[in-house]
């Protein structure tokens, strides 16, 4: 019995320095997400160039979102289901999406620029497994 009084100080220990890490996750993803007035479920992200707007608490911007939907014939309900998002939240992305769309066609030229450049190589989609060609 005196063993485990004298190891539970460090468990303890153990146990606070693991909950301290996670918070700092935490605190350290919502500082990578910031509100944009007036939407609800889309927020800006830090990126080296990309100024479009995300999904909130996704890796998917509203232009990917919006792009999916359409290349699946998927109304926003289905949309809504298939990424696990509010319905409210595919709807900002449709309307995000159509008022600034030239912002989105010149990230898309960037993109497509940066992905032909000599040495860069394309991810082929395999699966739900991405793969370097």
């Amino acid at each position: 019995m005196a063993e485990n009084n004298t190891r539970t100080p460090d468990r303890l220990d153990t146990i606070e320095s693991r909950l301290r890490r996670l918070e700092e996750k935490i605190d350290r993803k919502e500082m990578r997400e910031a509100a944009v007035e007036p939407w609800q479920y889309l927020v800006r992200r830090q990126h080296p160039w990309r100024k479009q707007l995300y999904i909130k608490g996704r890796n998917m911007t509203a232009r990917q979102l919006v792009g999916s939907m359409k290349a699946n014939q998927l109304d926003e309900e289905a949309a809504a289901a298939d990424n696990r998002v509010p319905v409210e939240a595919v709807r900002e992305a449709l309307a995000y999406v159509e008022s600034n769309r030239e912002l989105l066609e010149t990230e898309a030229e960037i993109e497509r620029l940066m992905l032909s450049a000599p040495g860069r190589t394309l991810p082929k989609q395999v699966g739900k497994r991405r793969i370097l060609r």
